[in-house]
């Protein structure tokens, strides 16, 4: 009912004035319908997403080098580390610091998944410097997704944002 005559009102007053009823229309349209002006805040940008190098590699740019491993992540390598992979036709090959392995991949442009793994050899190792840094190893390729080759240099990118990097092992001249 208090709606109602306030509607009156503003009727009553458009008689007398056409701009000043207007306007108070218009200020009043809110309550009369009940409702009352809100203001949509303005959103926030999203932060910019996290790109990941890549480049313009494939498969067969990963063959035919035996690769060294340099660093693994944040984790210091430890000394006298000889931690290596090959890439053949699918079949991935090593030595992961204490035991060789053998296994399967899969690669399309940059991206990198290992299939399988076979650790060769016995699961005692003397050094557990080094049987720790080879359980680490074998995790960081189990969380593999992508990777990018570069003047000698392979890096392969894990979910966990940790990065393995590898130099082509020179080859000794006969």
């Amino acid at each position: 009912m208090l709606h109602y005559r306030k509607l009156e009102w503003v009727i009553e007053m458009s008689k007398s004035n056409s701009q000043v009823s207007f306007l108070l229309f218009l200020i009043f349209l809110p309550v009369l319908g009940g409702c009352t002006l809100s203001f949509v805040p303005t959103p926030t940008p999203l932060p910019e997403p996290v790109v990941l190098p890549t480049s313009d590699v494939t498969p067969a740019d990963l063959q035919g080098v035996t690769w060294l491993l340099q660093s693994m992540g944040e984790d210091e390598l430890a000394e006298g580390t000889h931690v290596t992979i090959r890439f053949t036709d699918g079949v991935m090959e090593g030595y992961a610091g204490c035991r060789g392995y053998r296994g399967f991949y899969q690669a399309n442009g940059g991206t990198i998944s290992f299939l399988t793994f076979n650790m060769l050899g016995e699961t005692s190792c003397a050094d557990k410097e080094l049987l720790a840094q080879e359980t680490l190893f074998i995790d960081y390729l189990e969380l593999s997704t992508r990777y990018r080759v570069d003047a000698g240099r392979l890096e392969i990118y894990t979910s966990g944002n940790e990065t393995l990097i590898f130099a082509a092992e020179q080859q000794p001249v006969e």
